[in-house]
């Protein structure tokens, strides 16, 4: 499993674009997808959610993408899904 941030920032120069950002998860993978399990990422200084909150999340052109890869036991393909939100 892959999580990445993509917010809309203003570079140093003053042009506008979409940075991407690999969260850092907990767990990336499970052996068993027929469970559940959360997706946990820690927040911490080298996050760049680092100080957001609820009310500052909404405000800005973010998403968050959340891509899962399976394997079927019978016929052994890959089956990949994803998952965007927009706080």
């Amino acid at each position: 499993m892959r999580v990445t941030l993509t917010r809309a920032e203003t570079s140093q120069e003053g042009l506008f674009l979409y940075k991407m950002y690999d969260l850092r998860l907990f767990r990336d993978r499970s052996p068993a997808l027929g469970r559940g399990w959360q997706v946990l990422h820690p927040i911490g200084p080298d996050s760049p959610l680092q100080g957001a909150t609820g009310e500052s999340v909404r405000g800005q052109d973010m998403e968050i993408t959340v891509s899962v890869t399976g394997i079927d036991d019978l016929t052994d393909r890959a089956f990949p899904a994803n998952l965007i939100h927009c706080p």
